[in-house]
């Protein structure tokens, strides 16, 4: 088991040199120049990544408009990560995947069904094409039915389970109990376990 130090580059947010991971959120229709520099830092300091592609939108509603959307952000992030981490830095995909993966997607939860939530991650699973690891859950307030059925019907789509820990991980009895429940689900699953958000 690892534990790293994470910094959070949410859109507008910031990291500095000493995290030993930074969670760098791409927003569809809004990549800003700040995401990019923590790419760059990242790269400079050989820190790891999880990037963080995100269906919120910038001037139209929430979600993945339809499958040529998805893999047309998903494919403008990566190639100009992998274009960056090469050109500048001379690091080639093989190691960039050694400190960098994908997760996909934010509380979709919130907009999605877990069958829809399912439908798209297959998309980005196909799209991502094992150029990198992928993570898949996010999901806010503890939806377990969501973390089952994407472990169960779209196992083959993702390496590692994300989960946030927030809402109902509020006392020791209850972190216990969901973690105890998290390690099952990943093990019944042969995941690996992430937190991405606490």
């Amino acid at each position: 088991m690892s534990i790293f130090i994470g910094g959070s580059c949410v859109i507008y947010g910031d990291t500095t040199p000493d995290t030993t991971v930074n969670e760098i959120r791409f927003v569809q229709d809004e990549r800003p120049p700040i995401n990019w520099n923590a790419v760059d830092m990242s790269l400079t300091n050989k820190i790891k990544m999880i990037i963080n592609l995100s269906s919120y939108g910038n001037g139209h509603n929430r979600g993945w408009h339809n499958e040529a959307n998805l893999r047309t952000f998903t494919e403008s992030v990566l190639t100009t990560l992998i274009s960056k981490a090469y050109n500048n830095y001379g690091i080639t995909l093989g190691k960039l995947k050694r400190f960098c993966r994908l997760t996909f997607d934010n509380e979709a939860n919130e907009i999605y069904s877990p069958y829809e939530y399912g439908y798209y991650l297959d998309i980005f699973y196909s799209q991502v094409a094992s150029r990198f690891d992928i993570g898949a859950g996010n999901f806010g307030n503890n939806r377990k039915d969501y973390y089952e059925y994407i472990c169960r019907v779209h196992k083959t789509s993702f390496n590692i389970l994300d989960i946030h820990m927030q809402n109902g991980w509020e006392t020791k009895s209850k972190i216990a109990e969901n973690a105890k429940w998290y390690r099952d689900l990943a093990t019944k699953y042969v995941k690996c376990i992430s937190c991405t958000e606490a």
